[in-house]
């Protein structure tokens, strides 16, 4: 318990430096109403990027002994914890089911230690492993999905975020994928101005509710004079 109050009060001290203290209001309020299970709120903008070669080294992240590694399945995972010993399991929950669906762990590994992780999907049922929410993506038609990132908190601001996203653009294309579909919170300004490098489409918004187990999903599609982004749809 004490772990998890220190890890809270170290994301708090970050966004209240990095996004101010309304930023940091309202992601408290979403924070505390994920701890209610039978009820669940979200607004989101949706991305899409399209995939192109791109050069490395623009994207390198501000650290050392960096490696990258994708986790396809239970195997491979296994086989990082009898080298390793890192249980990347334990630390992620869900993990185990995600693989298991065809989901992709895409990780950030600082001296041994996972430092940045997201999910990418190549197919609905992986990418209904990965979220909740119901974006959607043409999977038919060469398109691909990537969700649930984290980068831990020690290791923010060094551009991991950008550097792995880099890697999963190169990842899907070499899978013969065009377009690379995902979400960001429309509180998290931080990951929209990261992300912003890429140039993705900001082409909807979107609004999620749960209330036990009802789910309601509506994307609208987006037009600069409704959304306080206003030119910056194309980033």
């Amino acid at each position: 318990m004490t772990g998890r109050l220190s890890q809270l009060a170290a994301s708090a001290r970050d966004i209240l430096r990095a996004e101010g203290f309304v930023t940091l209001l309202q992601r408290g309020f979403q924070y505390a109403l994920l701890q209610v299970p039978f009820f669940r709120y979200g607004s989101y903008y949706l991305y899409e990027i399209q995939t192109s070669e791109l050069n490395e080294a623009d994207f390198l992240p501000r650290i050392q002994n960096f490696t990258f590694r994708t986790i396809c399945s239970n195997a491979e995972a296994d086989e990082l914890a009898a080298a390793t010993g890192y249980y990347f399991r334990q630390r992620f929950g869900k993990a185990r089911e995600r693989l298991d669906r065809g989901a992709i762990a895409t990780c950030i590994f600082v001296n041994g230690e996972i430092a940045h992780i997201a999910w990418v999907a190549l197919n609905e049922e992986a990418k209904e492993a990965i979220s909740p929410l119901r974006q959607r993506v043409n999977f038919s038609r060469g398109e691909a999905y990537t969700g649930r990132g984290m980068t831990m908190t020690k290791y923010r601001g060094k551009g991991l975020l950008v550097y792995g996203s880099f890697k999963r653009l190169q990842l899907v294309r070499d899978k013969g994928v065009s377009v690379l579909r995902y979400n960001v919170d429309s509180s998290n300004t931080v990951a929209q101005k990261g992300l912003s490098v890429f140039n993705p489409l900001l082409y909807a918004r979107a609004k999620y509710i749960r209330i036990l187990r009802w789910k309601y999903w509506r994307e609208t599609p987006f037009t600069p004079s409704s959304d306080c982004l206003g030119e910056n749809a194309r980033r």
